[in-house]
């Protein structure tokens, strides 16, 4: 049975913008604050839009109980969704913003983009930092590799900004592929075992990184010429674009985070796919976003009580971590030469990439 709140709601939908534009102007119409209004009807999702300087429109919804929970994280989660942009509204993506508390995916933000630039994200980010205020703990924000999206996290909210782990592997057993390595490391175990300590190269410190990846380079000329030829065009791609780089390089280290990788907004994705399907129409996304912001508030109740919400962690998972803190603090503490203790780290480290390995491999 439909919530009078539900009823209300789908009664009075106006005629279906075809803008972003058009939608803001109907959103800041009184008459139609209905739409975005809490199931509870004491807060509203509608948080405000934005045009950058190049003229691209963007909307954002959060309502001020989940922005008063954001306030709270030190560390949030950012990524842009394809599948649910609503049918005929004119945008590139929906952009989620999740923190994680207690292994819990929270979602806390949403933003229709007309577009995914630099500017975009610099002015979407510019409109959530003036609704945060300066009462926010947020030191850390954890991204996919899109360049706009992270320097403009780092420009507007002066935050370290870290790459995901997983992103990170997939796209080097990627390029492994375009580079016909795939048959190679099948078959060749020194070419599997190169690409898999590069594959580990961001559980180092910073600045170990550049140490790791030379340690890597001479490990592959000690196998030879005939596997270092293999393997050259691989890892000229890691040098060139990753090792040189200063930027990257500080971004794809997740040495000492508590989250290594973005899956939590790769989760939270998957969720909203759940809720609201694939192109829904505007109207039918902005009511899934009311039942996500009504579940998000009960989870929160359940989780500041106490209680068990769902199940605990794997025990993979949990084993991973306590494998990378025991070979991060022998790390910090080596015996010997520092070469040696980094060498040893990348080789324990990358079997935690085996997995990964396998699946491409097969």
């Amino acid at each position: 049975m439909r919530t009078s709140m539900r009823r209300a709601r789908m009664s009075r939908f106006p005629p279906i913008p075809h803008s972003l534009l058009e939608l803001t102007r109907l959103l800041q119409d009184p008459r139609y604050r209905i739409l975005t209004m809490t199931d509870d009807g004491l807060d509203n999702l509608y948080a405000g839009s934005v045009t950058d300087t190049a003229g691209r429109h963007h909307i954002l919804f959060a309502s001020e109980r989940m922005l008063q929970k954001m306030r709270e994280f030190n560390t949030l989660h950012g990524d842009g969704t394809f599948k649910i942009v609503p049918v005929g509204a004119a945008c590139e993506q929906v952009f989620c913003i999740v923190g994680v508390w207690q292994h819990h995916i929270v979602p806390l933000a949403y933003a229709l983009m007309e577009t995914r630039t630099e500017l975009a994200y610099t002015a979407l980010f510019e409109l959530l930092q003036h609704l945060l205020g300066p009462q926010i703990l947020l030191t850390r924000v954890i991204t996919d590799f899109e360049a706009g999206q992270q320097n403009a996290w780092e420009n507007v909210f002066r935050v370290h900004v870290q790459g995901c782990l997983w992103h990170y592997s997939r796209r080097f057993l990627i390029v492994a592929g375009q580079l016909h390595l795939i048959i190679p490391m099948r078959e060749i175990e020194q070419v599997r075992r190169i690409v898999r300590l590069t594959m580990a190269l961001p559980l180092l410190p910073v600045r170990h990184i550049r140490r790791g990846f030379r340690l890597i380079l001479e490990t592959a000329r000690d196998e030879g010429q005939y596997i270092f030829n293999i393997l050259i065009d691989f890892l000229n791609y890691v040098n060139n674009n990753w090792i040189l780089s200063d930027a990257r390089l500080r971004r794809m280290c997740v040495f000492g985070s508590e989250h290594r990788t973005n899956n939590a907004c790769e989760t939270n994705n998957r969720d909203l796919r759940k809720v609201l399907g694939n192109h829904p129409n505007i109207f039918l996304f902005m009511e899934g976003l009311v039942r996500i912001e009504r579940n998000t508030r009960i989870l929160i109740i359940q989780l500041s009580r106490g209680q068990k919400v769902t199940r605990p962690r794997k025990r993979k998972a949990i084993a991973n971590d306590e494998t990378i803190e025991r070979l991060s603090n022998e790390l910090l503490r080596p015996h010997g030469a520092l070469d040696a203790a980094v060498m040893n780290f990348l080789r324990r480290a990358s079997h935690l990439m085996d997995g990964m390995i396998d699946e491409a491999l097969h």
